[in-house]
This record gives structure tokens, sequence and C-alpha cells, in this order.
């Protein structure tokens, strides 16, 4: 069995007493218990994962393990004002119970709101012990260009941490963020390494809008627009082939591809963010990470995939509906 190489985090959106697979306090309990068994001491949450900042509070998450959380931004437009910001920092704190997170994150770009408003309200955060942490999620490559450029002509705390989707389905941001965010001693935190559960569907269980891909549904249509193309299609065919020949299933062989064949590096402080829908998933994941990385082989065909997909592959799912012309809170509350 092999050490991990990367620190791992688990994706809060699942806490929820509305719309999580752990709903409750004492389910909550049931997941920390887990988590701790696995090494896992950081949980990541935001204002729009349903009521999960406040379960967590609930759950007082904050006195065994780290804890981070987002602003809005852009999920909600409009609400990143100095004032507004500042009143919803206090709120999350106040859902949380505790008296700062370790990373605050600007969940994506209000671009609704004056940049130099929006950072200034962070910056008074940081400065009143709020967080340790600024770190931006969803934003486009110039867009943190544009971030650090205001935060250093001001005084501003910088950010030192970006949340942006990676998968093996998904690796756009090799070229088009992680060089911007190397340049700024950027740390990249992956979410979504399964592609929002792409990877561990078939082509039958996609087109057919089986669960999360019921086009019924807000998300479910969100990720059919998404995956349910030609290019993608033949890509998970592909992806599943590699899985059949090599003996591995389908989600060790995207957590292990992010993992250890992933441009995500250890030494620039990178980790990844996993989600579980019950306690056994947790440990199945973790169990397959520890088996290390892949044979060459393996890797050479995941990259013979992606030259299928990579045509029809989104930079992140947030900019992908925002360019739809859409903020929906519901299809974007697991991004």
């Amino acid at each position: 069995m092999s050490s991990i190489p990367l620190k791992v985090i688990f994706g809060g959106a699942v806490l929820d007493p509305i719309n999580g697979n752990f709903a409750t306090v004492e389910d909550t309990q049931v997941i920390f218990h887990a988590l701790k068994e696995e090494g896992i001491d950081t949980v990541d949450t935001a204002q729009v994962y349903g009521q999960s900042e406040s379960l967590l509070g609930q759950a007082e998450a904050g006195l065994s393990f780290t804890v981070d959380t987002k602003h809005c931004g852009g999920h909600i437009p409009g609400q990143s004002t100095r004032e507004t910001l500042l009143a919803r920092a206090e709120e999350s704190l106040k859902k949380l119970q505790v008296d700062q997170v370790n990373i605050f994150y600007i969940h994506s770009p209000d671009r609704a709101t004056n940049l130099t408003d929006t950072l200034s309200a962070v910056d008074e955060l940081f400065r009143k012990g709020k967080f340790k942490q600024f770190g931006l999620s969803n934003f486009l490559a110039h867009e943190v260009e544009e971030v650090v450029r205001v935060a250093k002509k001001h005084g501003f705390i910088l950010p030192s941490v970006f949340q942006g989707s990676y998968s093996a389905v998904t690796r756009r941001p090799e070229t088009e963020l992680l060089p911007i965010l190397r340049k700024h001693n950027i740390s990249f935190y992956a979410y979504s390494p399964m592609a929002g559960g792409f990877l561990a569907k078939s082509r039958e269980g996609i087109t057919a809008g089986q669960g999360r891909w019921d086009p019924a549904s807000a998300f479910g249509k969100f990720n059919l627009a998404l995956f349910n193309n030609a290019a993608m299609l033949e890509g998970l065919d592909s992806w599943i082939a590699i899985s059949e020949k090599w003996g591995i299933s389908q989600p060790d062989l995207a957590y292990r591809w992010i993992m250890y064949h992933s441009a995500l590096n250890r030494q620039y402080g990178d980790a990844v963010i996993i989600g579980a829908s019950k306690v056994t998933q947790l440990h199945s994941t973790m169990r397959g990470l520890r088996e290390g990385p892949l044979l060459d082989g393996a890797v050479d065909d995941i990259n013979a995939m992606w030259e299928i997909v990579k045509g029809e592959a989104v930079l992140d799912p947030v900019n992908a509906l925002m360019l739809k012309g859409s903020s929906s809170e519901t299809a974007m509350s697991e991004t």
C-alpha cells in the first residue's frame, strides 16, 4: 500500500439536512468518525450548500476539524458588495459556530460587483482574524490575474488557494489555470475528480437520465448539457474499457489518476477534494487511493481517452452555467 502524496479534503455539500446524504447531527458524527479513521482533518463547505454550514456548526465540526467555507460570489450575483459580503461572512461564522475558518473563498466571480469593493471586504475580514487564507474558486485565468493585481495595488491579502474542477475528462486547468496559479504561488485544490459522477456511470445510465442525470431536475439537465454529447459518451465508453482492461473500478481509476498522474503537485500545496454518499464509499475511496500509482499502460490509455473528449470539455461547470445565462443555485450547489 502506498502513502497518499496529496492532502485529501472532504467536500461538505453532502452534509445538509435538506439535500444531503448526511442530514442529521448523528449522521454527521458518523462520517466524522470515518474521516478521522482515514486521517482526513479538513471539511470544505459553502454558503450555497443548503444548510451545510449550520449542520457543521451543530455537530461542532470546528472542534475536531479544520473548516473551509466559501462566500457565494457569482452563485448569487450582486451579493459581493462590501457590506453584504461582510454580513454574509459573519453569518457563516455564526452558523459554523467558530470564530475563524481556515480558508475563506470567493466561490465564483461576481461580475455584477466591483472587484475592489469585494476584495476590501475580504481584507477587512482577514485583518479581523476571521480566516487564515484567502481562496478563489471557479475564476477564469485572467480574473485570477486581476484579483492579484487589485490586491497588490491596495495592499489587500493575496489569494493563496484556488479551488477548481479537475478530472481525467476535464483537464483544461492544466493549460489554462495552472501556469497562472504557479506564477502567483497559489495552490490548486481539485474538486469533482469524478466529473460530477460521470466517470462512475455508463453510456446507458447517462442517456437514460438515471439519478443525478434526470432531465426533470435542474442539476440533471445541467449535467446532461455538459456530458451527454458524442465525444463525452465515446470517452466514457473508452473509460469503461480501460477500467475493465486493467481490472480497476471506474471510481478508483479516477481517484488514482488525479492523485498520482495529474498535474497536481505536493510541493505547491495542492490537494484533492473527495465526496461520499455513505461511509462505506469513503473507506472504499481511501482504500483505492492507497493502492498507489497506475501502471504506465493505464496512464497512456487515459491520456488517449482525453484526446477524444478534450474538444467538448468545460473548464468548470460554474462558468459553463454562467455562459448559458443562468445563476441557478440549485444547479451550482455542489460546485
